[in-house]
Formats: C-alpha cells, structure tokens, sequence
C-alpha cells in the first residue's frame, strides 16, 4: 500500500511541475517604430503608456501600465504585463483595444484591436480555478 501511494504522489507533484513548465507567460511581446514629425527615427528612452480599452474609442479601460521604453533607431519592444500583471480576465471578451500614448503627446490613433494571441491568456484558464478568470 505504501508503494501506490508514494507512486501517486509522485504522479501529483509531476503534474504540478509540467503545469507550471508549460504554462503560458500572461506577458503580451509588443514591437513598434516611432518616427518624429519629419520622418527621422526616434533615439533614447521615453515614457510609454499602454492601456487596453473594450472599445475602438471613449472610455472602458481595463488595464494601462506605464514604463520606459528605449529606443534604438526608432525601433522599441516591450514586454506588457511585465510591470502591472495582465490577468486573464482582460481578454475575457473578444473586443479589446490597445493603446499607445508617448511621454506627453496625445494618444496615437487609433487603437489597435488585439486579435488572436493575447486571447491564449484567457483560453489557458478555461476551466480551472484560477480566481482571475471571469
């Protein structure tokens, strides 16, 4: 009797360790290229907000996270979720927005509608007991 149950537990805490070996980053890549006004490539560190809205325009923000990004020759890459978590529950809904504000200027226009691969954030959760999923 011994022997089965240390096999089954050794079975639990395998499942536990290849859950969490396989378990999907809630970080979303995002790549870009800013120019300025004349068409030169940016350089240098800015301050970058990212908010995700339910909506192409007005309000419904679900989630924003604000962070330096450096530049290099206009090119940039970020990591969102890396500084205020992205839960599953943002992508609860297949209608979400992302949105871009440099430093001070104005948000850019318009949003992007996040399509298929942040939606894996939520799809990982589906039937679990995960209490962010909603």
């Amino acid at each position: 009797m011994r022997k089965i149950s240390t096999y089954i537990s050794t079975l639990i805490l395998l499942a536990v360790f290849v859950t969490n070996i396989f378990a999907a980053p809630l970080l979303i890549n995002y790549q870009g290229r800013l120019i300025d006004s004349n068409g030169n490539p940016l350089s240098g560190d800015y301050s970058v907000t990212f908010k995700i809205f339910d909506s192409l325009a007005g309000a419904g923000e679900i989630w924003t996270e604000t962070k330096t990004v450096t530049m290099d020759n206009g090119i940039f890459s970020s990591a969102l979720g890396s500084d205020t978590a992205l839960t599953s529950s943002v992508f609860s809904s297949d209608d979400r927005y992302l949105e871009v504000k440099i430093g001070a200027d104005s948000p850019m226009s318009p949003r992007t509608r996040l399509l298929s691969v942040p939606y894996a954030l939520y799809a990982e959760n589906l039937g679990s007991t995960n209490s962010d999923v909603t």
